[in-house]
Order: C-alpha cells, then sequence, then structure tokens
C-alpha cells in the first residue's frame, strides 16, 4: 500500500476561524434568546460580507459551523422574514459567480438528474400534500441544484474543500470538546434542547479514512485522539447507527482495496481482535442509549441471515426505512410506468398502503421521533430517512439508479487506483446515506457529488 503525504498545518484555523468557532459556541451554550438572535444576525451579516469580499473559504466555514446544531441561531434557522437567510446568502453567492456558471457537459453526463428537473416540478403540482410542501420541496431542492451549478467552479469547490477539511479535523472536534465542558448534564437520548444534525456524522469515517490511508507525524497520538473523540461523541452526543453503519462499509471497501496484501490481512486480524477485546472492557462505560442504537445494527444484520420474514425481526430504525423504499416504490409501480421512473414530483409522499406498517410489528408511530403527528394522521409522508427512500417518490426510479451508479463507478476507481483519493469512498458513503435532512446536507451533499466528478488529484501536503 502506497501511503500518502498529509500536511495537517495546511488546514489549520486562522483567527477569523477562531472568532466564527467562539460565535458557535456562544450560539449554542447561551441561554439568553436576544443574545442568540444578534449571534445568528452576526453570522449572516458575516456571511454577506465574506460573499461580497469573495473570501468563499469563511463563508463555508459559516454554513458548516451553523450546520453543528440545528437549535442554535444561524443561517439555517435564523427567522427574519418567514425564510432561512441561507436562501438569501445562495441567491448573492449564485450573483456574485454568475459568469462563470456554465452546464457542464461531464456533469449532465454523470448526474443527469439535473434533465428531469422540470419533470419533477411539473409532475408535482399534481401530487403534492399541499401548496406549502410542494414550495418546501421546490426551495430545498433549489438548494441543491444551484449548489452543483455552483460547485462546478473549481475555485468555489477548491474554497469548500479547504473549509470542509478545516471543519472536520479541526472546528468540529473542538465543538464537541467545548460543548461537552459546558454541557455536563446533557442526557443521550433525552436531547429536548440538541439536536445535532446528520452532518455530523461524515466525521468518523473521514478521519477514519485519513488516518488509514496517510502518512502522519505522532500517528499513534492521532489515533488515540480520534478514539477520545468518538468516546466523547457517544458519551455526550448523538451516535447514531447510520455512523456505525458508514463506518463498517468504509472498512469493507478499504479491504476490497487492498485485500490482496497477506500482511495487510493479517494486520488487520490483528486491530479487530485488539478493538473487540477494548470495546468488551470499555462497553460498561458506554450509554445505555448508545448501546441500544448499536445493538439494532447487530441485530439487522443477524435476521437477515434468517431468511424467513426478515423484515419483521428488523429493529425498528431499519425496519421503517425498508418500508419506506418498499412503500415508494409500490406506490409509483401502481400508477404508471412514468411515475416509477420518473417519481411523483415535489411535494409528493409516501404512504404506509402497501405494506402497512402494523403487518411488521409497528404496533404505532406516534412517539418515534420518526414522523410528525400530522404526517401519522393523514397517513401521508413528506421524507424519507435516506437518499434512497427519499429521492425515489419525488423523483423516481431513475434518480435512486442514478445515485448508485455515481457510488459504483467511484467506489470501483477508488479501487483500481494505486493509491486512492480517501474522500472518494468517504464521499460516495455519505452521498446514498443522508439526502433529505435538510439544506446543510443538501449543499454538502451537492460539493461532495462535484468532487466525484470533477477532482482527479488533491494535494494535501
Amino acid at each position: 500500500m502506497n501511503k500518502l503525504e498529509f500536511n495537517f498545518k495546511k488546514f489549520y484555523p486562522n483567527k477569523v476561524d477562531a472568532l466564527l468557532l467562539i460565535l458557535s459556541i456562544l450560539s449554542i451554550n447561551n441561554t439568553n434568546e436576544i443574545l442568540a438572535q444578534i449571534i445568528g444576525l452576526s453570522f449572516l451579516l458575516l456571511a454577506i460580507f465574506f460573499l461580497f469580499t469573495k473570501k468563499y473559504e469563511s463563508y463555508f466555514i459559516i454554513l458548516l459551523l451553523n450546520s453543528y446544531q440545528s437549535n442554535g441561531y444561524g443561517l439555517y434557522n435564523l427567522d427574519l422574514t418567514g425564510l432561512s437567510p441561507i436562501y438569501f446568502t445562495q441567491l448573492l453567492l449564485l450573483f456574485l459567480n454568475i459568469k462563470s456558471i456554465r452546464l457542464s457537459k461531464r456533469l449532465i453526463t454523470n448526474f443527469p438528474l439535473i434533465i428531469f428537473l422540470p419533470i419533477s416540478i411539473i409532475v408535482g403540482l399534481f401530487n403534492f400534500i399541499d401548496s406549502s410542501y410542494y414550495l418546501k420541496d421546490i426551495s430545498r431542492f433549489f438548494i441543491f441544484f444551484s449548489s452543483l451549478f455552483i460547485f462546478v467552479i473549481p475555485e468555489i469547490r477548491f474554497n469548500y474543500l479547504n473549509s470542509f477539511l478545516k471543519y472536520t479535523l479541526f472546528l468540529f472536534p473542538l465543538l464537541l470538546i467545548f460543548n461537552a465542558i459546558l454541557s455536563p448534564d446533557f442526557t443521550l437520548g433525552q436531547e429536548l434542547n440538541y439536536f445535532f444534525d446528520e452532518t455530523s456524522s461524515v466525521f468518523i469515517i473521514l478521519w477514519f479514512s485519513f488516518l488509514y490511508h496517510f502518512r502522519i507525524k505522532y500517528k499513534i497520538l492521532c489515533w488515540s485522539l480520534f478514539i477520545f473523540l468518538i468516546y466523547l461523541k457517544i458519551s455526550f452526543f448523538y451516535f447514531s447507527t447510520i455512523e456505525l453503519l458508514a463506518l463498517i462499509i468504509l472498512i469493507l471497501i478499504i479491504n476490497l482495496k487492498y485485500i490482496k496484501s497477506l500482511k495487510y490481512i493479517f494486520k488487520n486480524a490483528i486491530i479487530i481482535i485488539a478493538f473487540l477485546f477494548c470495546a468488551s472492557y470499555l462497553i460498561k462505560f458506554i450509554p445505555s442509549f448508545t448501546i441500544f442504537k448499536f445493538s439494532q445494527l447487530l441485530e439487522t444484520f443477524l435476521v437477515l441471515f434468517n431468511g424467513i420474514d426478515f423484515i419483521t425481526l428488523m429493529p425498528f430504525s431499519p425496519k421503517i426505512r425498508v418500508l419506506e423504499f418498499l412503500n415508494s416504490y409500490a406506490d409509483l409501480y401502481s400508477k404508471s410506468y412514468f411515475n416509477l421512473f420518473f417519481g411523483n414530483g415535489f411535494g409528493s409522499f409516501f404512504q404506509f398502503n402497501f405494506y402497512p406498517a402494523e403487518n411488521y410489528g409497528i404496533q404505532t408511530l406516534y412517539d418515534t421521533g420518526s414522523f410528525t403527528d400530522k404526517e401519522i394522521t393523514q397517513n401521508k409522508f413528506f421524507t424519507g430517512h435516506n437518499t434512497l427512500s427519499f429521492i425515489l417518490i419525488k423523483m423516481g426510479l431513475l434518480s435512486v439508479l442514478v445515485f448508485l451508479r455515481l457510488f459504483i463507478i467511484s467506489i470501483y476507481k477508488y479501487i483500481r487506483s494505486v493509491s486512492g483519493d480517501p474522500l472518494v469512498p468517504v464521499f460516495s458513503i455519505y452521498i446514498l446515506m443522508n439526502l433529505g435532512y435538510g439544506n446543510k446536507n443538501f449543499i454538502l451533499i451537492s460539493f461532495m457529488i462535484c468532487y466525484l466528478i470533477f477532482n482527479k488529484k488533491v494535494k494535501y501536503a
């Protein structure tokens, strides 16, 4: 295996990043509503300033910092005119770069969902829940597709990459540490005032991929820090089964790339045995809520081998995702081949009609945290819980195939390369798991898509 060189100093936060980090910590951990609003407004004014001065790295740092905790005021949820400021800053970013935006042939070839956009807008007019849901889909897919056009521009994509690495490698860990200190009474599973966005799930797989692929000074120290941060996240903050599943898939993909080496197999066996030994000792220190989340994944793997009625035997979290996809597919198939291929359009919904939840051991959807009471009462569910179930009902089976194709091609190129880019498997996995969780993820995933399509080689040292 050819180890790549990595220079951490290249991505050290600067003074502006430090200021934005302090504002983020204050935004999350103060109880004064007025102060929180002032900080949120400060983020907006700074974002406008950075855009006009073309300091895009600092603007993207604000976007990423504001994604850490969804209840803190920032560009995504500061309510000034009834709309999130993110729409205004997105329009401003488009306007300031309008001369550089092109309809890239490579983007259309590798991600042709842009061509289907008018179909989703028109078909949605006949299938939406109500006008507010239709407009909500229009607005968030505007964020997604406009971000794709923006990240086609090499300079902006490069700036976002730098901001993303700064945030994931340095700023996010600092936020974890500071908020663990400032929130000692935080109770996992009872986080009424906290909601840590799914964008945080990229932290674990990116750190693992970087530490594995790169030649880094003080590597043992870095691995120790990584394990400490995972423990901190498990103990004080939300750690989902999606994050664990993503890490398992990443390890499997890396093994597919380097499995030819007997030395590699022996080394990995030693690491796995050591990890299992440590896990058996540390498990008594891990909160019961996290153990519960992880046990769901283990139970899912076990029932898949059962072969008989495995959906019923699945734990609730993976079961609901499978049923979302099956019901969406059955609904589209029952209407026409057009709907099956192109979906029900923006503002549309899925229902538990073809595969009722109660038939698979789910007694009630109330108080599960998966859907709103209104959705459950009407049996009209607006958003699925991962990319494939979310995109299927909106844009059809072709959209699912587009995402799967991008994943397969990217992973194939990574496995076939002499020294694969460690970001490729990370982004490929994340894209399949997290679309649909808000504007934060729409922007992040649009960047990841453009990175997989356009970036040939990135210099990390």
